[in-house]
């Protein structure tokens, strides 16, 4: 008599087929494990770009140079309990009334807010909204207050702008969430009589009053004559620019500042590596094929700023060694990603025009905003070539410290890794700037050396109600709203029928007298068609098409036991991942 056996799958990411289960006492019987049911990744996506600055001379055939390669991606879950509690540094900022600057109306066609009153206060700020940021009227009101009281502010810090008010509104459907898509560039004055020079770092902050926290809103460029800085930015609210005091040195790294925001990639980070997923939305063209990079980055410095410790061990279902059956984190990834496809969809046509601000602007940003906002802080990376050639795509990382010379790297693509891993450092010092590239790729699955690195602000990415919303659902298991669509087994007793082998004893393994059986199932829901799943039998990979949602694949049974898993994925495992739920 051969048996089938359906049970809980365990699969190895060193390899593309699973590895055999725990050993068991010989049997006179063939077993097979399966799944009753695959959930398919279904989510709008497309590929993870983000820009970036302080270029080094680079040749894709001859990086100028490449650190020793670290440690393979392959790590055991982090098993520490997170701790509820916020990581940021808690800020109160007290004001008056506000004082209307400017309110405008800017539609679908794009459009220009500019306050030119030398007299103003708010001189010099300016607001490009591009064409297509927006499907409907949006509008803008811009006002300003005086700020009474600010407490919190680290130590050599201080308050050097107006607390400047950008609101916006629109239909109920834009104001749930008051996100453009595509990215809008902002000019914001700060006081005039600031001094912002390398010892005395001038940079936007965005004011969360729910949460009392300041948070980067990024660094393009600035202009100290004009006392401006200028950002990217996918939505508004209250900006402040704080003058963070750093000391310049002669040492050798030329600049006296060391900060660590706590974050650590083996308790903070994902389990899952960015190996992205399946399917892409016809609508909008958007895919996970490139991976969700952004989405994970931004979605664990959400989650360290404002939830807790402890993301590492979330989520983790099936064999806790591996990633492949953490459906609702790789979901709650690309879900998250896919809230600012738009805004990287169009910053990945326009990189040429945003990549101008030096070394040193790009470094004190970062050091600022970790000083300031006690967070880590989104990195973008890019790779443009001695010639002038922009490679395509681009990879989102953090920094989450800086000592030594170096910042210290938490990369989706290589999840937990330790501080004072070399790959996952970018050196840095004020004499010398950024001299190296970081290596990575768009996914786990490829290798890049960039060399453009920007700093991007948190309102880039999706807004903290957005991030709350899928919190709420991924803590359900996205049982409320699931994107997957589901594959069930088919045997003689279903409907429709199949010809998987059933249990016919009710001991949980099925039975079969054949030395060659046909897995049969049926893929139903999800927003994506599903063309192919694949099935392994002690090893061997087959594949099996998927027609009018169906599936079936003939397998042989070896002698004594054998393990069947059936995942819906790309062929290699790793590339477009569609998910799978063990029993």
């Amino acid at each position: 008599m051969l048996k089938i056996n359906l049970g809980k799958i365990r699969l190895s990411m060193d390899i593309p087929p699973p590895p055999p289960p725990p050993s068991t006492s010989p049997k006179s019987r063939k077993k097979l494990f399966a799944i009753l049911a695959v959930i398919l990744i279904a989510i709008i996506l497309i590929p993870s770009v983000l820009v970036f600055s302080g270029a080094l001379n680079f040749d894709k055939n001859n990086p100028q140079a490449t650190p020793t390669p670290g440690p393979s991606a392959t790590n055991p879950p982090v098993t520490t309990t997170p701790t509820s509690q916020t990581n940021h540094n808690v800020i109160n900022i007290a004001s008056g009334a506000k004082t209307p600057v400017a309110s405008q109306s800017i539609d679908s066609a794009g459009g220009t807010i500019q306050v030119t009153d030398a007299s103003s206060l708010l001189n010099g700020l300016k607001i490009v909204v591009p064409e297509a940021a927006t499907s409907e009227p949006i509008q803008f009101q811009v006002s300003y207050s005086d700020i009474s009281d600010v407490s919190g502010l680290p130590q050599n810090t201080a308050v050097a702008s107006k607390l400047i008010s950008i609101e916006t509104s629109g239909s109920d459907s834009f104001n749930k969430y008051k996100m453009f898509e595509e990215p809008v560039r902002v000019t914001l004055p700060y006081n005039a009589n600031e001094q912002n020079d390398d010892n005395n770092s001038v940079r936007f902050y965005w004011y969360d009053s729910q949460t009392n926290a300041l948070d980067s809103a990024g660094f393009l460029s600035e202009d100290k004559t004009a006392h401006t800085i200028t950002f990217l930015t996918g939505s508004f609210s209250d900006f402040v620019a704080v003058r963070t005091m750093l000391n310049i040195t002669g040492s050798m790294l030329g600049i006296d500042a060391t900060v660590d925001t706590g974050f650590r990639p083996a308790r903070d980070g994902w389990f899952i590596p960015n190996h992205g997923s399946y399917l892409w939305n016809t609508t909008t063209n958007a895919s996970t094929t490139n991976g969700f990079c952004l989405g994970m980055v931004s979605y664990a410095k959400w989650y360290y700023s404002d939830i807790a410790t402890g993301l590492h061990s979330k989520y983790l279902q099936g064999n806790l060694t591996e990633w492949r059956d953490d459906a609702t984190a790789i979901q709650l990834a690309a879900r998250a990603h896919l809230a600012t496809s738009g805004i990287w969809a169009a910053l990945t046509q326009e990189e040429t025009d945003w990549a101008t601000a030096n070394a040193r602007e790009v470094a004190l940003s970062w050091i600022s905003g970790m000083i300031v906002t006690g967070e880590p802080q989104l990195i973008g990376l890019k790779t443009v070539l001695n010639n002038g050639t922009w490679l395509p795509g681009g990879h989102a990382i953090m920094t989450y410290a800086y000592h030594d010379g170096v910042f210290e790297i938490y990369d989706p693509n290589y999840p937990a890794s330790l501080p004072g891993n070399t790959m996952r450092e970018i050196p840095f010092t004020y004499s010398m700037g950024f001299n190296q590239t970081y290596i990575s790729g768009l996914t786990r699955n490829d290798a890049m050396a960039f060399n453009i690195f920007y700093h991007a602000g948190s309102k880039l990415s999706a807004t903290p109600s957005d991030y709350r919303g899928l919190y709420d659902s991924a803590e359900k298991g996205f049982k409320d709203n699931n994107l997957f669509p589901t594959v069930t087994l088919t045997d003689t007793t279903t409907n429709p029928t199949g010809t998987t082998p059933t249990d016919t004893d009710k001991d949980g393994v099925r039975d079969t007298t054949d030395s060659k059986v046909t897995i049969s199932g049926t893929i139903t829901g999800g927003v994506s068609q599903i063309n192919s799943t694949l099935l392994w039998v002690d090893n061997q990979k087959y594949t099996a098409a998927v027609v009018n949602g169906v599936f079936s694949k003939e397998v042989p049974l070896m002698p004594g036991d054998n393990d069947v898993v059936v995942l819906a994925t790309a062929d290699d495992t790793f590339n477009n991942w569609a998910g799978f739920i063990g029993y």
